[in-house]
C-alpha cells in the first residue's frame, strides 16, 4: 500500500505551514549547513510535495526534485507552478555522477528500504556537498509518533525507521572514505549538540 497517497498529498505542505516554529528552525540548520551561493544546482531525492524545493529556489539556486510517490510529485509541480519534479526511486537515479553542486535528503531515509544505496546514489551526483536530515528517534517528537502510529490506522511512521545521532553518523563513516562530516541540530548552542533535538542534520562535504 503507497503510504505516500493522493490524500496525503494534498495535506503535506500544510504541516509546515501550520508548524512555522519548526520550519523556522529546520531551514535555519539547513541553510548553516549547506551554506549554497547563488546560482549552483540542487537536487533535492524525495522531495514530497516540494516545499523545501521552493524555498532553494527563493534562495537563488537552481532546484530540481525527484519522489517515488506519483501523487508528490503531482502535487509538487502544482505547487512550484513548473515540471521539476519527477518520479524517480532514490536507489537509482538517472542522473550522471557530479550532476548537481548540492543534494538533500531531508526526511527521507526514514521511509527508505535501503538507507545505504539511497545515500551512496547521493554522494554519487553530488558535487560538493550532500545534506542529510532525519528524525530523531530519542527525541520526545520521535518517541510520540511512533507511539501515534501504534493507534493510529492510517500513520505514516507505521514502518518508518528513525536514526539516532550515532546511528545516521554511522552508517555514513562506514560509507565515506574520503570527505568532511559535520552534524548540527535544531537547538543550537547546547551540551553536545543536544543529542535529543528532534531533527539531526549533517553535512557531507566532498
Amino acid at each position: 500500500m503507497e503510504i505516500f497517497n493522493q490524500k496525503v498529498a494534498k495535506n503535506y505542505n500544510q504541516w509546515y505551514a501550520i508548524n512555522t516554529r519548526w520550519d523556522e528552525l529546520e531551514k535555519r540548520l539547513i541553510l548553516k549547513l549547506i551554506k549554497p551561493d547563488y546560482g549552483k544546482t540542487l537536487l533535492d531525492i524525495g522531495c514530497g510535495c516540494g516545499w523545501h524545493l521552493k524555498w532553494f529556489k527563493d534562495l537563488g539556486l537552481k532546484v530540481w526534485g525527484v519522489d517515488k510517490s506519483p501523487f508528490m510529485v503531482k502535487e509538487a509541480n502544482r505547487f512550484l507552478g513548473e515540471n521539476i519534479v519527477e518520479i524517480m526511486d532514490a536507489e537509482n537515479l538517472k542522473f550522471n555522477d557530479k550532476s548537481f553542486n548540492f543534494v538533500t535528503l531531508i526526511t527521507v531515509l526514514e521511509f527508505t528500504k535501503n538507507p545505504e544505496k539511497v545515500l551512496r546514489e547521493a554522494l554519487r551526483v553530488a558535487q560538493e556537498k550532500v545534506f542529510v536530515g532525519v528524525l530523531n528517534k530519542y527525541s520526545w517528537l520521535g518517541i510520540k509518533r511512533k507511539i501515534e502510529s501504534f493507534f493510529k490506522k492510517e500513520s505514516l511512521y507505521k514502518k518508518a525507521k528513525f536514526f539516532s545521532v550515532r546511528e545516521i553518523l554511522k552508517l555514513l563513516h562506514d560509507i565515506i572514505k574520503n570527505g568532511k562530516i559535520e552534524w548540527e541540530t535544531t537547538i543550537p548552542h547546547a551540551p553536545r549538540k543536544n543529542r535529543w533535538a528532534a531533527f539531526i542534520g549533517v553535512i557531507v562535504e566532498k
